[in-house]
């Protein structure tokens, strides 16, 4: 994680549930509950119309299983 977030600059990679901009943690989509969630989002928006987060799903044996896009809608 520590390369990822070196990579990335200005963006924070976080494993499991992550809170939704000014919310609580959203639940995942369907199908994806048991799977391992890695999410790369914005590090400090300035508002939650920067906010975005992607989120990729990773099976047992550490495979992609699907990756999300999430953005705050106005």
């Amino acid at each position: 994680m520590a390369y990822l977030s070196d990579v990335l600059g200005g963006y924070e990679v976080t494993v499991g549930s992550h809170p939704h901009c000014a919310g609580p943690p959203m639940p995942v989509a369907e199908g994806f509950e048991e799977l391992t969630q890695i999410s790369i989002q914005p590090a400090a928006p300035d508002s939650c119309l920067e906010w975005w987060t992607v989120d990729v799903f990773l099976d047992d044996q550490g495979d992609i299983a699907g990756v999300t896009l999430d953005m705050w809608e106005p």
